[in-house]
């Protein structure tokens, strides 16, 4: 089942570098930049959405509901997401800071969606 992407919270940050859409991301500097998010250590703000951004554009980060996400390996309904390498979504594991829950289940690859609830997976 395909979940319509609900977000009502979308935060333009400038890319860093370059940003490809659904990835997750995590604030950068003085609070306007983003990156995209390459493992669970830090805190993560939310996923780019709609397009890709290259490096110095403005990134739309949803940060609310339901958004959009690339998985980046399997992925079950409800599990915590962090970002793996390459800011895609895969599970959290201890220890991790994730961005929210999947609301779908899906494989490498599938976009899906999940509840935005950033938090930190105890160690």
């Amino acid at each position: 089942m395909r979940y319509q992407h609900w977000v009502h919270f979308i935060r333009s940050l400038i890319a860093d570098v370059a940003v490809p859409r659904n990835r997750i991301v995590r604030v950068t500097g003085d609070g306007t930049g983003c990156t995209v998010a390459t493992d669970g250590s830090l805190p993560l703000a939310g996923t780019s959405f709609e397009v890709d951004a290259k490096a110095g554009q403005p990134v739309d980060v949803a940060a609310d509901r339901l958004p959009p996400v690339e998985y980046g390996a399997a992925v079950t309904l409800n599990q915590p997401l962090t970002a793996g390498a390459d800011g895609r979504a895969v599970p959290a594991q201890a220890g991790d800071y994730y961005v929210g829950f999947a609301q779908e289940p899906g494989g490498e690859g599938d976009v899906g969606t999940y509840q935005f609830a950033p938090g930190k997976l105890e160690a």
